[in-house]
């Protein structure tokens, strides 16, 4: 095969030009450079690794439903291995801990992967990208009765390659010495993918309204999909999908094309489910720093402020902190706007122990659903009688709050129950309040006091550090008071 070396400073890596190239890759993780790295600009297929997956859900983690979760291209498909004793007889303890944050897969030395090729596909190498030489552990592939241990490229803690020689067609196994923190894998392969493509799912989004129409295509000519929406793995023997499928509350969709004797590899999408149409919602996506606007001159707050290093950076939150997005404000009452390389090099949200994130509605308008996504927000609470924050079932990266009926809260407050969550998108979604803005419309003499209400409409008497509705007279505005 011809060579095509490609260098990134003192770091090196050697890829085969006339390969196929299947990238897995941590969702965000490009966030890191300003363009897509060489390696993988010309990858055939990505499938993105997204923040907070499990490959196997511990029971901490999904109190409802503990799962199974591959992730497949029409090449190859990695799935972890469930019972580690087959292998050596060591009971599995991390397996479960082995997930995905916004920007990396931390890979636990407990963890097994099992790589699977489609018929007509040998996988030749494997490029993995490590995101520092500190959390570059050895990868050993069990192939048979053969063992070999992968080569670790440069010491660079911001370009560290290992690679694999692997040459095989049959299915094998994957495992790190000791933890491992990686960007993305690179599976070069040879040959055609045969037999049946996996099915096309859309949406793909976590979020949904029960009104949408979840819609499952087959590429390959002929075939046949079946799905589960309980978790469970699908086979020919479950629902054959005959028509866009509408859910009705959080459920799972796993799905496999068939085609005669032979079957696909799976899809897999969870969701959370609105029980209303929404409009486009309110996003504040702390993944990208540059799209959050600052409350007190209404810029974009620059990205620079947080610059890539190999340690851990971060802007402290304070009751100042008030960013907006479509009208809609976010206040965190503690904790850190972070980015950190060994992390997965990503901004993320780190509300501290006990600190409150409190999203409000503009004028006219109050907050019906709020989707929240992260690597890890399993600790965020809501104790309130508007409204009620419910985990997915089986993603501890996902939850959905949701208003009560009959309540048009124009303000909700979400806490964080431990420190270092992990908080990557909010999505704000808005309905029109029913005859009013609610404060605002109260009448007072002209020559009333300043009158303090919190942001639930209720008066304060001795406001303190935060967010007031401040009405005198006939004009209402709203203060941070610090």
């Amino acid at each position: 095969m011809r060579k095509l070396l490609l260098s990134f400073g003192v770091a090196a890596v050697t890829l085969s030009a006339s390969a196929d190239k299947v990238v897995f890759i941590a969702a965000d993780a490009l966030s890191a450079w300003a363009e897509t790295p060489a390696e993988i600009a010309d990858a055939n297929q990505t499938i993105v690794m997204p923040e907070g997956f499990y490959f196997l859900t511990p029971a901490d983690r999904a109190p409802k439903v503990s799962i199974e979760k591959p992730l497949a291209s029409n090449y190859l498909s990695m799935s972890v291995i469930k019972d580690r004793a087959e292998l050596d007889g060591t009971p599995i303890e991390k397996v479960n801990n082995s997930y995905v944050t916004s920007g990396g897969l931390r890979w636990y030395d407990n963890c097994w992967f099992n790589i699977t090729p489609a018929k007509g596909v040998t996988v030749k190498n494997i490029i993995i990208r490590s995101q520092s030489a500190s959390y570059c552990k050895t990868i050993n592939m069990v192939k048979g009765e053969t063992t070999l241990a992968s080569t670790v490229n440069t010491t660079d803690a911001a370009n560290t390659f290992q690679t694999l020689a692997v040459n095989s067609s049959e299915a094998f196994k994957l495992h790190a010495s000791k933890q491992n923190r990686i960007f993305y894998i690179i599976f070069e392969t040879e040959g055609t993918p045969e037999g049946v493509m996996q099915p096309k799912i859309s949406p793909d989004f976590g979020a949904v309204s029960n009104t949408t129409e979840i819609t499952l295509t087959a590429p390959t000519a002929g075939s046949e999909i079946y799905y589960t929406l309980d978790g469970s793995a699908p086979t020919t023997s479950s629902a054959k999908y005959t028509a866009p499928i509408k859910l009705t509350e959080g459920d799972v969709v796993r799905a496999i094309a068939a085609k005669g004797e032979e079957t696909s590899f799976e899809i897999y999408q969870d969701y959370m489910v609105m029980n209303a149409e929404e409009s486009t919602p309110a996003l504040f996506d702390f993944t990208n720093f540059t799209t959050l606007y600052s409350k007190a001159d209404g810029t974009t707050i620059p990205l620079d402020k947080l610059p890539i290093a190999a340690k851990n950076l971060n802007i402290p939150i304070t009751t100042d902190n008030v960013f907006v997005n479509n009208g809609v404000e976010a206040t965190v009452s503690s904790g850190k706007i972070f980015r950190s390389w060994t992390f997965g090099n990503v901004v993320e949200l780190r509300p501290d122990n006990g600190a409150t994130l409190t999203l409000t509605a503009p004028e006219n308008k109050y907050i019906s659903y709020i989707y929240l996504q992260g690597s890890k927000i399993a600790g965020q609470q809501y104790d309130g009688e508007e409204g009620m924050l419910m985990p997915c079932m089986v993603n501890s990266s996902k939850a959905l709050w949701s208003a009560a009926d009959g309540k048009t809260p124009k303000s909700v407050t979400l806490t964080s129950s431990i420190a270092d969550e992990y908080i990557n998108q909010v999505y704000v979604y808005l309905k029109d309040i029913p005859g009013g803005s609610g404060v605002a419309e109260i009448g007072v003499d002209e020559n009333a006091p300043v009158e303090y209400y919190n942001l639930q409409g209720i008066r304060v008497e001795n406001p303190e550090n935060g967010l007031y509705i401040v009405k005198q007279g006939n004009k209402v505005t709203k203060k941070v008071i610090r």
